[in-house]
């Protein structure tokens, strides 16, 4: 037998390149080979494939060795389940997919490997792949001939991992013919733990490295452990397929990185368990908050910190202030720069992702953290998902709906989980003031993603500001029984010794004015003021008021433009906006140290709620003023909100009665929307499709139902149409559409879909189901979801018929004939880059590609601003550093021009991808392709646009495209003239030039439900979870409601109500505050507005009749002046106050127009704005 040894001029002659195209049967329909020069290809070989396979062995008889790309895994396995007599099978194989790691461990690997694949340039060409696998040898052993001459012994090492496992003998010749030396098991240990010194626990390594390196199958294990540890820090991460089939890779690495040994010897764990060390390496603090304190009189932060850090589940209680996030932010930091692990932290305030990304970014100078949201356009969840997928995302922020989309599970399936952080727990309580369904599906989510991934259930990690006893127990009860996870208690008071608490009995019509007084008489030269309101429109009108006085005012709630919202906000921590008149809800985002006064001028939902608001002063830690403006009535609008979400059992038993009935997928499992499921004739609910929650309470059901066990809802299956009409005006579209000799239904339809989308605004998306409603009628029989489907085949068609131009579809914000409009921004910023990178080239002229740098962000930034750059800011400088590292596909290669680690609050390391004149010519190329395409934006403002600073822009990929090709040097220049625009488009958005939104676009997303067996109907029982929460959030509202009462008498009384609420158990709560008065907190009205409605009749009969249940019939047979009117008014009431009953559901008939206009008063007189509608 020839000897198996291989050196550089045999790498081709002596191998055997193969790959073969195996589809999901199993069944090799394709072969490909090359040896020495020739080639052997066989198509469409299933049918023939004993004799293919026997060409194949005689064609590879000559080889010494197999090379391949996943012949381990995929290729061999194959050949001998097929042909086990095959002389091929016996030689040795050289697997490119496990010498990758080892030869590239830094990530983006190599250019020709996409996990388990290769990036191929044809498609299902085995012969091409076979090349390919050669090409991605030929660098693999250059990148090994270098090691070998840096660090001998590291090769030496990898022989010895792979020397002792038969089918790795390829893989053991490829290094003895590098020239590594054999090693003996005690060389070996020495070789790992020198090349490993100060990388890891040195106390965790001396204790396991002899075991390990004793058993032979743990040894490759330790390669690419090994591999991993020369690159460790930050975006470098292990490809999943190395997880997977090495499983003690997690293992080795979390004993020697993760666990400290608390030897003070330790190097490296002195460093990186520190906690102190690493908050000021990563936030700039000296130490910890010393309060809140723990039962010690210790920091409360420093222990959960810790904690946190040692990736153990905890459910943390901090007040809001208190460094909450924090607890979990450095912590996450830490845990990516030990092992490149994600953590993913679930919050369910979408709108304000993007404000605690930004936020964290600009505290802590990470350019690893992210958000995934449904606000996002396709180009910036495009880079998100790609940024993932890659290890530069450290700690990504999400909604919880994202767990259902398929593109985030196969992004993070590519990252090993460290750590699931729940923002705001309280939500996964029934018992919470702000419970949220989908949080329960996240914790089904995380049991069978670790499940899939085959990986335990990594640390659990729960942080809210406020929770009960009852919330607090529901929580650790619920990951203990689904999860199996002990929650660890860190639990602090909710009060704040800086905040100053009062409440101010002021009526309705007077808190506008008394606003205005105490901001005059409370707000100093240099603080800001929140007032808080229950409504948008409540929010605008107030803030209208105060600039009328002279405040710097401004609104500001979830229904503003995006570059609205990020302008109040801007111009608020600036300071050039004093006072933010917020939502209860969307206020929960503004984060501003100086704020000196909150205002409560509506009574929030919850007490839970108002802490966490008030919560937003003296975030500094210095005095500020919490007021709460009351009005008993103001509970009455609570309650109305409340119900207006609410879904009676009966609802819940028809959405089930909908998803028995409707037809199922190929898979047995129904896929349909909200609206579809309402629109079925079996389907009869209390709120309808012109409900603006409808999809909201849709969903609701289906997760109670769910978690009653009658469905299972799993991912959600979205279809997305854009496009713009090709045609100009509705005649033309007709003359277009006679020409096709459509039918007349036909017809009528593509005319009423081509009116609706030529009238369209620049950034609208419609539904299916929007559209749907506004086609005729389907012939019967048809199932609701057939409309929805039918408007997505028509688009279809349009576009095949040449009405619809199919492209990607967006619009953006562009400054335009302003100070400082988008194009002068652009040469700014591109002017500061280049001096940027001036000064990093002086600073290393002769830095190699390769060599690691570190750069000082605050010198680079004083450099710049000393020689004139006003604009320069640490902030812009790491945006433009981040793009420069994205700088690659289509522009040059696939890497980027840099790679940029995040080392400190200050510090980053930088190497070059690229020599510094071959940056600079692809830095020019993407800022010469980001001004070709800004051009072609302020190319479609109208001329008669008057100035602004936020003009929305349409336009499409394809006009982009256009526009570039229209470069002729340019577009010479560009690899990939889409992928470039990509880059360019999203510098234009990094950069703040533009401002991305969404463009005009159809879709369709369905819940994907699958129906369990069985015609159980859905009980009293079923419901009496749901029905408990409603009478919690009932409950919570009489609580805030008696924390105002009290406070106006003495706040001293009305704090002790507080603590008291969050320590002790409810029923000895209720008997404490609410003596003999437990049955008004079942009521969705105050004690005040009971008494004028049933106990103000002081008659028993009248008492029962306007009292009786909702749901039951009543005839009243009375004589003149027995108080008939009476009992109908105070009935209604009853109705709206108590039961909630919609006023839209409830219809008077009256004798006479005197007795409509009557009984119209005294209902208003009784009821208030709530009579509206009867």
């Amino acid at each position: 037998m020839r000897k198996t040894v291989l050196d550089q001029q045999q790498v081709l002659s002596g191998c055997g390149c193969l790959d073969l195209e195996i589809n999901p049967a199993g069944r090799v329909y394709k072969i490909g080979a090359v040896l020495d020069g020739r080639t052997f290809a066989r198509q469409n070989c299933a049918l023939k494939i004993r004799d293919a396979l026997q060409d194949l062995d005689a064609f590879l008889q000559p080889a010494d060795f197999l090379l391949g790309h996943n012949l381990l895994g995929h290729d061999l396995p194959a050949l001998r389940l097929l042909a086990p007599g095959l002389r091929l099978l016996a030689k040795p194989a050289v697997d490119t997919l496990f010498l990758s790691p080892l030869a590239f461990p830094e990530n983006p690997y190599h250019r020709l490997v996409k996990g388990y694949k290769l990036v191929r340039d044809a498609v299902n060409d085995p012969v091409a792949d076979a090349r390919l696998a050669a090409t991605l040898f030929r660098d693999q052993w250059g990148a090994f001939a270098g090691m070998r001459d840096r660090v001998p012994d590291l090769l030496s090492f990898y022989l010895f991992c792979f020397a002792a496992e038969g089918q790795f003998a390829g893989i053991e010749a490829v290094f003895e013919s590098l020239g590594a030396k054999r090693l003996n098991l005690d060389e070996a240990g020495q070789s790992f733990c020198l090349l490993a010194a100060e990388l890891v626990c040195r106390t965790g390594l001396a204790g396991k490295i002899e075991a390990w390196l004793r058993d032979a199958a743990t040894r490759p294990a330790l390669a690419y452990c090994l591999a991993w540890l020369r690159v460790a820090g930050g975006n470098s991460v292990l490809p999943p397929w190395v997880r997977h089939h090495f499983a003690l890779v997690t293992t080795i690495l979390r004993e020697l990185r993760d666990n400290p040994c608390h030897d003070h010897g330790c190097v490296y764990c002195r460093e990186v368990h520190n906690s102190t060390g690493q908050l000021k390496r990563f936030f700039g603090f000296d130490d910890f908050r010393a309060q809140p304190a723990d039962d010690k009189g210790e920091s409360l932060q420093r222990a959960v910190v810790e904690e946190a850090m040692s990736d153990r589940s905890l459910l943390a209680i901090l007040p809001t202030g208190g460094g909450k996030s924090l607890c979990y932010q450095l912590p996450a930091l830490v845990r990516y720069q030990r092992r490149g692990v994600l953590t993913i932290v679930i919050s369910p305030l979408q709108a304000l992702m993007k404000d605690q990304v930004d936020n964290m970014r600009n505290r802590t100078g990470t350019p690893s953290a992210a958000a995934l949201y449904g606000m996002l356009t396709p180009p910036q969840r495009g880079e998100v998902l790609q940024n993932i997928r890659m290890g530069d995302i450290g700690i990504l922020y999400i909604s919880p709906e994202q767990l259902r989309n398929r593109s985030f599970g196969s992004a993070i399936r590519q990252r090993e989980i460290g750590c699931w952080v729940f923002d705001e727990a309280h939500c996964l309580s029934k018992w919470g003031h702000d419970f949220r369904t989908d949080y329960l599906y996240a914790v089904r989510f995380i049991k069978e993603f670790a499940e899939k991934q085959k990986m335990e259930i990594p640390a659990i990690q729960c942080f809210t500001a406020t929770a009960k006893v009852d919330v607090k127990q529901e929580i650790l009860t619920l990951f203990q029984e689904k999860l199996g996870r002990d929650l660890r208690l860190f639990e602090s008071g909710v009060e704040r010794d800086n905040l100053h608490f009062e409440v101010q009995e002021v009526s309705g019509t007077g808190k506008v004015k008394r606003v205005h007084e105490l901001l005059t008489e409370r707000l100093g030269d240099d603080g800001s003021a929140i007032v808080y309101c229950s409504t948008r429109k409540a929010t605008e009108s107030l803030a209208g008021h105060l600039a009328a006085q002279g405040w710097e005012a401004a609104a500001f709630h979830a229904g503003l433009e995006a570059p609205a919202k990020q302008h109040i906000q801007e111009n608020f921590l600036q300071g050039a906006i004093r006072i933010i008149c917020a939502t209860n809800a969307f206020g929960m985002g503004i984060d501003k140290d100086n704020v000196r006064l909150v205002i409560h001028a509506d009574i929030p939902g919850s007490l839970e709620n108002y802490l966490q608001e008030a919560g937003r002063a003296g975030r500094d830690r210095q005095e500020a003023d919490c007021i709460l403006l009351f009005d008993e009535q103001d509970i009455e609008g609570q309650f109305a909100m409340n119900a207006f979400s609410r879904l009676s059992r009966r609802d819940i038993a028809q959405v089930l009665r909908g998803l028995r009935s409707a037809k199922r997928d190929p898979d047995g499992e129904v896929v349909l929307t909200p609206t579809e499921l309402l629109r079925s004739e079996r389907v009869e609910t209390s709120f309808d499709l012109d409900d603006p929650a409808v999809g909201n309470k849709v969903y609701t059901a289906v997760s109670w139902l769910e978690r009653a066990g009658f469905v299972e809802r799993n991912e959600n299956h979205t279809q997305v149409f854009q496009g713009r009409p090709r045609v100009r005006t509705m005649d033309e579209a007709r003359d277009k559409i006679r020409r096709l000799h459509l039918s007349a239904g036909q017809e009528q339809r593509w005319l009423l879909l081509l009116e609706t989308l030529i009238n369209a605004g620049k950034d609208q998306s419609f539904s299916a189901d929007q559209l749907a409603e506004q086609l005729p009628p389907l012939a019967e029989p048809a199932r609701p979801e057939d409309a929805t489907r039918l408007v997505l085949r028509t688009l279809h068609d349009m576009a095949t018929a040449g009405l619809i131009r199919t492209t990607l579809m967006l619009s953006a914000f562009v400054r335009y004939k302003v100070q400082r409009h988008s194009p002068l921004l652009l040469e700014r910023i591109c002017h500061l880059e280049q001096a940027m990178l001036d000064l990093m080239e002086q600073a290393a002229p002769d830095a190699e590609p390769g060599q690691w740098q570190n750069l000082s962000l605050r010198q680079l930034n004083q450099h710049l601003l000393d020689l004139g750059h006003e604009s320069s800011n640490p902030e812009s400088l790491r945006n433009l550093l981040v793009s420069v590292s994205r700088d690659g596909q289509g522009l040059a290669g696939q890497r980027g021009s840099i790679d940029f680690k995040h080392y400190s609050r200050d510090t980053y390391r930088v190497r070059l991808q690229r020599d510094w004149q071959s940056l600079r010519k692809t830095v020019r190329r993407r800022s010469r392709a980001a001004s070709v395409i800004l051009a072609a934006i302020m190319a479609r403002v109208p001329p008669a646009t008057p100035a602004s600073a936020q003009v929305l822009v349409e336009f499409s990929a394809e006009d982009l495209l256009t526009a570039l090709r229209g470069d002729l040097v340019l577009i010479s220049e560009l690899t990939d003239p889409l992928a470039a625009m990509d880059r360019a488009l999203m510098f234009l958005h990094e950069q703040r030039v533009i401002t991305l939104q969404h463009g005009l676009g159809v879709f369709r997303q369905a819940m994907t439900i699958h129906v369990q067996p069985g015609r159980r109907a859905y009980s009293r029982g079923d419901f009496a979870p749901l029905a408990h929460h409603y009478n919690e959030r009932i409950f919570q509202v009489h609580v805030m409601n008696e924390y105002a009462r009290q406070g106006v008498e003495k706040i001293a009384r009305a704090l002790h109500l507080v603590l008291a609420y969050f320590s002790m158990d409810k029923m000895d709560f209720v008997r404490r505050f609410f003596p003999g008065r437990e049955e008004i907190l079942e009521r969705a009205t105050s004690r005040q507005s009971f008494q004028q409605m049933v106990e103000a009749l002081r008659n028993p009969e009248q008492e029962s009749l306007v009292a009786a249940p909702e749901a039951r019939n009543i005839l009243v047979l009375a004589g003149p002046g027995s108080g008939k009117t009476r009992v109908v008014v105070h009935r209604c009431a009853y109705l709206l106050r108590v039961e909630r009953v919609p006023a839209r559901s409830i219809l008077v008939l009256c004798f006479n127009r005197n007795a409509v206009s009557s009984l119209r008063r005294r209902l208003r007189q009784l009821a208030g704005a709530d009579a509206r509608g009867v």
